[in-house]
């Protein structure tokens, strides 16, 4: 269950809803004011800082294992 976080445009509020299926999304509705006029809002993805050896580098993938060891 993908978690999204809409934006209304007649209340400017911002709010999380758990969507069960992407073709629901134009059916939620607003936490706040109760309005329809919502719209999903850009997801951004984690970084995480991944460091080995002498350099670092950075990983799009928070759920990596450390390399080596177990």
């Amino acid at each position: 269950m993908p978690m999204f976080s809409f934006s209304c445009d007649d209340c400017d509020d911002t709010f999380e809803k758990l969507v069960f299926r992407i073709s629901d999304t134009d059916k939620v509705t607003c936490d706040s004011c109760g309005s329809s006029n919502v719209h999903k809002l850009m997801s951004r993805v984690a970084k995480t800082k991944v460091t080995g050896g002498s350099s670092a580098s950075y990983s799009s993938s928070a759920n990596c294992a450390p390399s080596g060891g177990g």
